[in-house]
């Protein structure tokens, strides 16, 4: 190496050692592998912290909850963790559900080869002909995924319909939940959690903590997200050492908002009023869109006294749950049953469908029965004695009597009723004796163990009970709420809504005594909207009417196109959808049609002279005979819609229809009867032209004929659905009936 490149090579080493002991290159060097470090604990640290988390989170999964949301202890929103759901895997009996199909829609079926061999189907035919044993059978897929649908809307059944039974072809495996969760900060949400670890109010371990110093105006600067509801605060109060305000922090706040999202209306004050600082029962008449629930929780929030809040679906309770505090369990009636008096019956919920065949031989029901000119065979004897239990099952009654024998077209004469109920009284005692044993056959339903409970008369373990849509309490829940010896009664709906008093509900809110409050306020729709529903207010004769919400612009107009069309009819329904499918328009019918393919398929069977199984055709043997008890009986009414569409279309059409609606997520239009559409809303909502105003008696022109109550509560139903717009052109002959109307 000559001497030139000796002295380059040194010089070249000594500015490498120059830089690498540069004070300020090393500072950054340490500082981002100081930081590195820290990345990867923190990250470690994450990931033991999730793995915990996951525990209690799935834990939550299995009891309901899919959400929960991130607050400090000021109830500031710092984001929100969704828990997603366990898999669910059906294990099905193939060869059950392929003799059902045989049997129902032979032509779903498709030969294709084994795994091992061509899928050509020229292949496929020459195959099946020569090498059978090759040859796999299957259903076809776009069948499948039909059916697949159906067996887990029903529990693993899916219907025979040539015995006109629901036959259990499958089990579901319901994985638990994995407590695999997201996270959704909200913005600002990193600094607002520091702040609050800084101000002392949170630890590192997300437990809460009184500051050392509170001072309820600066000890934490977090900015409240307004898209949220504010929670519970930990400021002090007199007198309050910091164990105090923590355990209040606790008590009132880990579970639902301190402060309702507007100031409360003088009517919602009222009721918070009544419901905090008196001892009376109370009656809350809350019209259409008065938000009597969110009334409810600002009532719950002013009270320490334990409560109960009920109601009848689940996904309500378990959201109720969230947004109420400690002090006020939610739950369901069934859900309230199934603790006290239903878990000894568990294992019967389980279950299969019975059939009616097996139904009538638990009960020794072997021969036919006469009524009038009809033979009922044993299978449809076993099928009123059901329905007979039934009736009784949803009664406030203690004893199965003549009045719970349903009444069936064709069967209703008096005569035809004091056969059936002489025949089948005892037959539903022996099947009600049957339900009570925690051993019997008959199928048991979540209806029987809420009766045995009713039947017990129990006391509430609670101070007060809310009772949400009493308006649509059946009988059974009402005879636990009028034994109370103690409890304090709070019900709260709208009478005016009260839609099933045909399958046995009834009005608590009409029968209950106690203190009557109101709600009138809607903040659903506009003062059009408004307007247009306290027309059939007057016309029920209602102390009720709404007001419409300032900030929402409502209309009554023409709609070609809406969000939703409300029938008072299935057939209307069904005609409406045929006729948006007619013009490649993509409609879904809330429901899906199965009421309706019910009785297509029955219409089918009754055409071939087989008679069915439907319950409301079941008394007749030809669809002829049908056709003449529509057309000659009056109680044939409310089917004639339904056969006019039948005979019109077709039962087959009506059937391929149905197969062609779509997903009520996916529609561009959603079509409904009155009944269904209860506890909806849309945007734009037309009510269709089968809201028929009362028929005059041509004999007697003079007499008014009056609104029936039933249909009344349904129109105004329907026309409450509407936030937007209004297309009423389908009632707008309401205005004949009211005070200075032609009628």
């Amino acid at each position: 190496m000559s001497g030139d490149v000796l002295n380059q090579a040194l010089r070249a080493d000594a500015e490498r050692k120059a830089a690498a002991a540069d004070p300020v290159l090393l500072r950054h060097a340490l500082r981002y592998a100081l930081m590195a470090t820290r990345a990867a604990e923190v990250a470690d640290q994450t990931t033991a912290v999730r793995r915990m988390a996951e525990h209690a989170f799935a834990e939550a999964r299995n009891r309901g909850i899919t959400q929960q949301e991130v607050l400090l202890p000021d109830g500031t929103k710092a984001g929100l963790i969704s828990i997603t759901r366990g898999q669910t895997v059906w294990t099905v009996d193939e060869d059950l559900l392929q003799a059902i199909i045989a049997g129902n829609d032979p032509s779903d079926f498709e030969d294709v080869l084994t795994a091992n061999a061509a899928n050509d189907p020229r292949v496929i035919r020459l195959v099946a002909e020569h090498f059978p044993d090759l040859i796999d059978r299957r259903v076809r897929l776009s069948a499948r995924a039909l059916y697949q649908k159906e067996l887990e809307e029903n529990g693993g059944k899916v219907t025979d319909r040539m015995i006109g039974e629901r036959v259990q072809v499958g089990t579901a495996e319901h994985k638990p939940a994995t407590g695999a969760f997201t996270y959704r900060p909200v913005p600002k949400a990193r600094t607002l959690l520091q702040e609050a670890v800084d101000a002392g109010l949170l630890t590192e371990d997300g437990e809460w903590q009184a500051p050392a110093e509170a001072d309820p105006e600066t000890s934490v600067a977090a900015v409240p997200d307004e898209s949220a509801p504010s929670g519970p605060s930990a400021a002090a109060e007199p007198g309050d050492d910091a164990g105090e305000r923590m355990e209040r922090a606790l008590s009132r706040g880990s579970r639902a908002p301190k402060h309702p999202a507007h100031e409360p209306t003088a009517e919602q004050q009222a009721v918070i009023d009544a419901v905090s600082g008196t001892p009376d029962d109370l009656v809350i008449e809350a019209g259409a869109g008065t938000g009597k629930t969110a009334t409810l929780q600002m009532a719950a929030h002013a009270t320490r006294a334990r409560g109960l809040y009920l109601c009848f679906n689940k996904a309500n309770a378990t959201e109720a749950k969230g947004k109420f505090p400690r002090n006020v369990s939610c739950m369901t009636t069934h859900g309230l049953a199934m603790a006290a008096a239903g878990r000894p019956y568990a294992h019967r919920l389980k279950g299969g469908q019975v059939p009616a065949r097996e139904v009538a031989a638990i009960l020794g029901i072997t021969m036919p029965l006469a009524v009038d000119d009809r033979i009922i065979a044993p299978q449809q004897v076993a099928r009123l004695v059901t329905q007979t239990v039934r009736n009784f099952t949803l009664s406030g009654d203690a004893e199965i009597d003549g009045k719970h024998v349903p009444r069936k077209p064709g069967m209703d004469t008096p005569a035809a009723m004091a056969t059936l109920r002489h025949q089948l009284l005892p037959y539903a005692r022996k099947a009600w004796a049957d339900l009570a044993r925690t051993d019997g056959r008959l199928k048991f339903e979540h209806d029987t163990y809420l009766k045995i409970w009713s039947l017990s008369r129990p006391q509430l373990d609670a101070d007060f009970v809310l009772v949400d849509e009493a308006q649509d309490t059946n009988p059974c829940v009402l005879a636990v709420l009028n034994a109370q010896d103690s409890t304090r009664r709070i019900v709260v709906g709208d009478g005016n809504q009260s839609l099933y008093e045909w399958r046995g509900s009834v009005d608590a809110l009409a029968s209950f005594q106690g203190k009557r409050l109101q709600l009138s306020q809607s903040f659903r729709f506009g003062s059009a909207i408004a307007r247009a529903a306290n027309k059939w207010l007057t016309v029920l004769d209602s102390d009720l009417r709404l007001t419409g919400y300032h900030r929402i612009s409502s209309m009554i107009t023409s709609l070609p196109k809406a969000h939703a069309v409300l029938c008072r009819t299935n057939a209307t329904a069904m005609a409406e959808a045929m006729k948006m499918l007619e013009g490649g328009l993509s409609v879904a019918i809330v429901g899906g049609g199965g009421e309706i393919r019910a009785l297509a398929e029955a219409a089918i069977s009754l055409k071939e002279g087989r008679g069915c199984a439907h319950p409301e055709l079941m008394a007749f043997r030809t669809w002829g005979e049908v056709q003449d008890h529509v057309e000659n009986d009056p109680s044939g009414s409310d089917l004639q819609v339904m056969v006019k569409l039948i005979d019109d279309h077709g039962p087959e059409a009506i059937i391929a229809c149905i197969d062609r609606l779509a997903d009520e997520k996916t529609a561009g239009t959603v079509v409904s009867t009155g009944h269904k559409a209860k506890g909806r809303e849309w945007d734009s909502v037309r009510i269709a032209g089968d809201f028929h105003p009362p028929k005059l008696d041509p004999e007697h022109p003079e007499i008014d004929p009056g609104i029936p109550a039933d249909q009344a509560r349904l129109a105004y139903v329907a026309v409450t659905r509407a936030r937007l717009s209004l297309d009423n052109a389908g009632l707008a002959w309401v205005d004949r009936f009211l005070p200075g109307g032609a009628a």
